[in-house]
């Protein structure tokens, strides 16, 4: 009876720590990416207490040349402001097989504060042609959940 207490106990600990993540991407040409040609992604935001870090995430292949990537970023929030920022993606270099598409993730905005409930829109645009890149994408993750 006791090792069922115990299991349970411990189970229900365990789901208490899984961190809160949300994330959401779109394929890319990987022929070219150039800018005007956006890429939306949305949220449904219904957590206006949390603070949450927002990353991108980038897939790619061997025909991607470049250690880093400049993305401009708008994110459009459910009462319809608007911000842009520039964000710079560090994209670690290739070892092993390059025959196989690798995946970054880097964090460009913590302690993020999504105040109001609804659709969250985000924009991606490259600010330079880009080649190599398969996907693209936002992983908002709650830091209270860490």
């Amino acid at each position: 009876m006791w090792r069922k207490v115990l299991i349970i106990t411990i189970a229900a600990l365990m789901v208490g720590c899984i961190a809160e993540i949300d994330s959401v991407a779109t394929s890319v040409d990987p022929a070219g990416w150039y800018s005007g040609q956006p890429k939306s992604l949305a949220f449904t935001n219904d957590d206006t207490t949390a603070l949450n870090t927002m990353s991108l995430i980038v897939k790619y292949d061997k025909r991607l040349t470049n250690n880093s990537l400049r993305l401009n970023v708008t994110v459009i929030t459910p009462d319809s402001l608007t911000l842009t920022e520039e964000v710079k993606v560090a994209v670690p270099m290739r070892r092993g097989d390059v025959s196989r598409s690798t995946i970054a993730v880097e964090p460009f905005r913590r302690h993020a504060h999504l105040a109001r409930t609804g659709i969250y829109r985000f924009e991606i645009e490259p600010t330079h042609p880009i080649f190599g890149l398969t996907g693209i994408g936002i992983e908002i993750k709650n830091e209270e959940q860490d």
